[in-house]
């Protein structure tokens, strides 16, 4: 009635295979760290340790609730937050204050760590072939 083709075993049986070649290959830290990142599977709505301001790991706890009766709803909710007091929401509505002096703002202030930056990835590199111009 039916023909009963029969395909081919795969090549790789995936789960015995899989524990064979980790319990050989223990040594390799790339794999390590891969399973490592594996196992660190973070719960809903937490943070890594980052050195985050007080205000905007609090803005993000708020934005990343699990629990939607708890999550930030509404401007007003948004500007009662630490990491947004003393900015003047009025003058963003009446447009006074534009997105590129805010950009400015703080382009001015980073702009030094990025040189700093440049300048230890350079020294990083000072051995290979070709320079790079900063």
């Amino acid at each position: 009635m039916y023909n009963l083709v029969s395909f081919p075993e795969p090549a790789v049986h995936s789960k015995d295979i899989e524990n064979e070649v980790s319990s050989q290959n223990n040594s390799c830290d790339i794999q390590n760290k891969s399973s490592n990142r594996t196992k660190e599977r973070r719960t809903p709505g937490t943070l890594p340790q980052t050195d985050f301001p007080k205000g905007a790991r609090g803005l993000l706890m708020k934005l990343l609730e699990t629990n939607p009766q708890y999550r930030l709803k509404s401007l007003r909710q948004l500007q009662q937050t630490a990491f947004y007091m003393g900015f003047n929401f009025d003058e963003v509505r009446a447009k006074r204050i534009l997105p590129k002096s805010i950009l400015q703002q703080y382009q001015d202030d980073s702009q030094t760590s990025i040189i700093a930056d440049d300048k230890c990835l350079a020294n990083m590199f000072s051995t290979f072939d070709q320079n790079i111009d900063l």
